[in-house]
């Protein structure tokens, strides 16, 4: 014996309307979790690439132009120096940082360095060293100590997002101990 709900329900499922809605639901569903992925889409960079663009950053530095310099941060980025100083945030706060340690003259070199990429980010740490102009006329100061360098993928680019600089400073005969390193 058939029941007229039975009948009811195959009629509804061969109807047009109800089989061109399911394949809008269905093609929904598969646009969304397509969309979704996308979004979500995880990029680890190779170490070398984050070398590369650490290495131009280094020789942006010894560039001297602020403006070079801060296209390589992203606009919301955070820069700390010292061990006591406040972060340092945004672009242009970051920029007029630069402008004061460029006219130093630096001279970065870093003396040890280590790459760990992840998700859509790397993180560079190391030591760096900086050979700046000193306060008196004819005199050399170092700047340096630990550093950490997060890298973030902005718009397919790798930018800095959070830099802690070594800026520890010192005379040249004031050396820097092996704990530092």
């Amino acid at each position: 014996m058939i029941s007229t709900s039975s009948l009811h329900i195959d009629t509804i499922l061969k109807s047009a309307a109800f089989r061109l809605h399911m394949t809008i639901f269905v093609a929904a569903a598969l646009l969304g979790a397509h969309y979704a992925h996308a979004d979500s889409q995880c990029i680890t960079p190779k170490p070398q690439e984050v070398s590369r663009v650490f290495h131009q950053w280094r020789t942006a530095v010894a560039s001297r132009n602020a403006d070079e310099l801060v296209n390589f941060y992203t606009d919301d980025a955070t820069l700390s120096v010292g061990k006591a100083g406040e972060p340092i945030k945004g672009k242009a706060a970051i920029r007029a940082y630069y402008v004061g340690l460029l006219a130093r003259h630096p001279q970065p070199v870093v003396v040890s360095s280590e790459v760990a990429p992840g998700c859509n980010s790397a993180v560079v740490t190391g030591f760096i060293l900086y050979r700046v102009t000193g306060a008196r006329k004819g005199t050399r100061d170092l700047l340096g100590g630990r550093f950490t360098t997060e890298f973030a993928l902005v718009d397919g680019a790798w930018r800095i997002a959070k830099h802690t600089l070594g800026g520890d400073e010192r005379k040249l005969d004031q050396p820097f101990e092996s704990s530092q390193l």
